[in-house]
C-alpha cells in the first residue's frame, strides 16, 4: 500500500526525519507513537503530501505520489489533522458533503446518493442529529465527529489521523476506534494515526510503529513492538506493563 525509500526531511537545517525506509500493508489500523519531537507529525504531512522538500521517494499502489493528481489523491486518502479550524459558519452537512468532492466534476451537484452517503456516516458518527447546526456553534468533540463523518464520505483507501478524537469524551473515543475497526473489515479501509495515548494503542492497532529522534525505532505486530521494555525506552520512563491491559505507572 506505502512503500518509503530513503525518505528524509530536514528544516532550517535541523533533520526531523532521517533516512526512513519502510512497506505498510493494507487493511490495518497502524499507530505512530513516540516522544514529543521524535517526527511523527512530520511523517504524517509527508506520507498526505502536506509538506514539500523532502528527499527520497513515496510509493502509493505503486505509484509515486508525485505522479498523483489532487483529485486522484484525494480518492485513495483522506486526513484529519490537529489543528482544522474552519471559521465559515457552514452547517455540519455541508461540511461533511464536501468530503463528496474529489468523486464530483466540476460544477457537479451533489446526488440523491451523495445526501445518502452523508446521513449514513454522521448517523455512524453520532453527529446526523445536527446536521443542521452551524459547525462553529457545536463543541470541539462534536466538531471531531463531523470531520470524523466527513473523512468517511472521501471513500478512500487511506484514513490518517493526527490525534484527531482528541477533543472527544472517551465514550466517543471508543466508540470511534471500534467504528473504524469495523470498516477495515467491511470496507476495507486502512488507517494511520498518530497515538498519544499509548493504551489506546495497544488496544486497537494491528500493528504500531515506533519513532525516535527522527528515526524508526522498531515497526511490526502490536504485541511484538510494544514491550514494556521498547516504551520505557522510547519515552525515556518507567511503565509497568501487563499483558491484554497495557500500560501503568508504578
Amino acid at each position: 500500500m506505502l512503500k518509503l525509500n530513503n525518505i528524509s526531511f530536514s528544516y532550517d537545517g535541523n533533520k526531523f526525519i532521517d533516512d526512513l525506509n519502510i512497506d505498510i500493508n493494507d487493511k490495518k489500523f497502524i499507530s505512530i507513537i513516540g516522544p514529543n519531537g521524535s517526527g511523527k507529525s512530520t511523517l504524517i504531512k509527508i506520507l498526505t503530501n502536506n509538506i514539500k522538500g523532502y528527499k527520497g521517494d513515496l510509493f502509493y499502489f505503486e505509484k509515486n505520489i508525485n505522479k498523483y493528481t489532487v483529485k486522484e489523491f484525494s480518492k485513495v486518502s483522506a486526513y484529519i489533522g490537529q489543528k482544522n479550524n474552519i471559521k465559515f459558519p457552514y452547517t455540519a452537512l455541508e461540511l461533511v458533503l464536501m468530503g463528496r468532492t474529489p468523486h464530483k466534476t466540476l460544477f457537479e451537484s451533489y446526488s440523491k446518493e451523495d445526501f445518502e452517503i452523508c446521513k449514513k456516516y454522521m448517523q455512524m458518527t453520532d453527529c446526523y442529529e445536527f446536521c443542521d447546526r452551524l459547525i462553529t456553534d457545536l463543541s470541539g468533540g462534536e466538531y471531531q465527529r463531523v470531520l470524523f463523518a466527513r473523512s468517511l464520505v472521501q471513500k478512500t483507501k487511506i484514513l490518517f489521523l493526527d490525534e484527531s478524537f482528541s477533543a472527544m469524551d472517551i465514550a466517543y473515543k471508543i466508540k470511534c476506534f471500534k467504528l473504524l475497526k469495523k470498516l477495515i473489515i467491511e470496507e476495507n479501509l486502512s488507517v494511520i494515526s498518530i497515538m498519544h495515548d499509548i493504551n489506546f494503542a495497544y488496544k486497537y492497532s494491528d500493528e504500531v510503529l515506533l519513532m525516535k529522534d527522527g528515526q524508526i525505532y522498531k515497526f511490526g505486530r502490536t504485541k511484538d513492538v510494544m514491550s514494556e521494555k521498547n516504551i520505557n525506552y522510547i519515552f525515556n520512563t518507567n511503565l509497568n506493563f501487563y499483558e491484554d491491559k497495557g500500560f501503568f505507572l508504578n
